[in-house]
């Protein structure tokens, strides 16, 4: 292997090893990326797991408050209804306080210690959520708290306010369910992650806006996801991240031995690449219709044509059809777009396979002609052309003679480049059409 060889192997080493480590970084971040968004996507399954129970107790105590308002503040069968309620599972009990001093108490057994509680009063650890549920009128969830006969739990209170016979709304007291706390989170929720090798904590926000822990399995909160949500008056966050952390040690050592493999083949993916670039260039400077080139491969290929400058003239012949439009006004468009195949077909014959011959769009078509020799060359192409074109379009009922209104501008010092060809073969194009069409006109500069 010569130093050359060695040089360019070495500086494709280089090149590779950088993309490569380029490519590592990117696709670790998208990885992490991709199990942050997975991880957070499972906390609001989780959220909404934790919600649609807390939704659950809110529907009963609706329906509490239902029976009671619909026997105008009577609950002395409110019995018919308790083993409804008390079915859903981690409910400890259903309190009907009456002026907020518990009367009822479902189930009455390990709960008679509430009996004759005033729900508003110091001794209540969840006086202020009691409170609150007066105040708002509305489902209130409390933190969790000690029962006074043991275990802890988390309570939603709702008042019910009556009319009297003037239509006057009057406070008529507090029904409240208690549920056994943390049961019915780790039950829908925070089981689920321990057991799927998630770290998480569950918090919710304080009076103050601080967050407090609420259940975790963990002291660190780094680099963890979170979502909130909220339950009526209840803000909580949930924090998760997986046990092994967010890459796995054997994905990225195979990231890596596979980043090392397509350093070494980044030589003969590049071949590829460029060839399959030209390819796809070349296809989106066709006309799909008639195989020529269109407007950009067209201004493309002249432009490169007149940078190499291998020929002595240039000439652009612009070519509309005449009556195209009266061919697609009366026999529809797939014989207009035969017409088009057709007219791109008479180009391709009539001229060289070196011409330049594009479909600029509708029924306008070039033909780029580059030549050392000035005797009428040009000239003799389009009269070719021009009654080549001219021919009978029938679809068996109608018949529409077309053919074709040419102008022509030839490189010269004040006209160097595409832009300005077309320019002045546009303008002789319009003397041609001006002049009755089916004919040829030649650009010249006015002196």
């Amino acid at each position: 292997m010569n130093k050359k060889a060695i040089r360019n192997a070495t500086i494709i080493t280089i090149i590779s090893f950088i993309i490569s480590s380029f490519l590592l970084y990117n696709i670790t971040n998208s990885e992490i990326t991709d199990k942050k968004n997975e991880t957070k996507a499972l906390l609001n399954n989780q959220a909404v797991a934790i919600k649609n129970e807390f939704i659950i107790i809110e529907e009963r105590l609706r329906a509490i408050k239902a029976f009671i308002i619909g026997n105008k503040g009577s609950f002395q069968d409110v019995d018919k209804v308790t083993d409804y309620i008390l079915e859903q599972k981690n409910i400890r009990n259903m309190l009907i306080a009456p002026n907020s001093v518990v009367e009822k108490v479902y189930p009455l057994e390990e709960n008679e210690d509430v009996l004759g509680l005033d729900l508003t009063c110091d001794k209540n650890a969840s006086k202020d959520e009691a409170l609150l549920a007066i105040k708002s009128k509305d489902v209130v969830f409390s933190d969790p708290y000690q029962l006074a006969q043991g275990g802890e739990a988390i309570s939603g209170r709702l008042a019910i306010y009556l009319k009297d016979e003037q239509g006057q709304e009057y406070y008529w007291g507090i029904i409240s369910i208690t549920v056994n706390f943390p049961d019915i989170i780790e039950y829908v929720s925070t089981n689920f992650l321990e057991n799927s090798n998630f770290l998480f904590s569950l918090q919710r926000k304080d009076s103050n806006g601080k967050y407090y822990t609420l259940l975790t399995n963990s002291k660190d909160l780094d680099d963890y996801t979170n979502v909130d949500f909220n339950i009526r008056n209840a803000n909580f966050r949930f924090y998760a991240k997986p046990k092994n952390g967010w890459l796995d040690s054997s994905t990225l050592i195979l990231y890596v031995i596979t980043l090392m493999l397509v350093s070494i083949i980044l030589g003969i993916i590049a071949g590829i690449f460029f060839v399959t670039r030209y390819r796809l260039i070349e296809k989106a400077s066709r006309d799909k219709l008639t195989g020529l080139y269109n407007r950009e491969g067209s201004l493309r290929e002249i432009n490169d044509r007149l940078k190499i400058g291998k020929f002595k003239h240039g000439a652009l012949l612009l070519m509309d059809i005449d009556h195209f439009k009266s061919v697609n006004d009366t026999m529809g468009h797939p014989k207009g777009d035969e017409v088009l195949i057709e007219t791109a077909d008479i180009l391709l014959r009539s001229c060289r396979s070196m011409d330049i011959v594009s479909r600029l769009g509708g029924d306008e078509f070039t033909v780029f002609f580059s030549f050392d020799k000035k005797d009428n060359f040009v000239e003799d192409k389009a009269e070719y052309i021009r009654q080549s074109m001219e021919r009978i379009i029938s679809d068996g009922t109608n018949e529409i003679k077309i053919s074709s209104s040419i102008g022509i501008s030839f490189l010269c010092q004040d006209i160097d480049n595409f832009e300005k060809l077309y320019k002045s073969a546009d303008l002789a194009l319009y003397e041609s059409k001006e002049n009755g069409r089916n004919k040829i006109t030649i650009y010249k500069e006015e002196d």
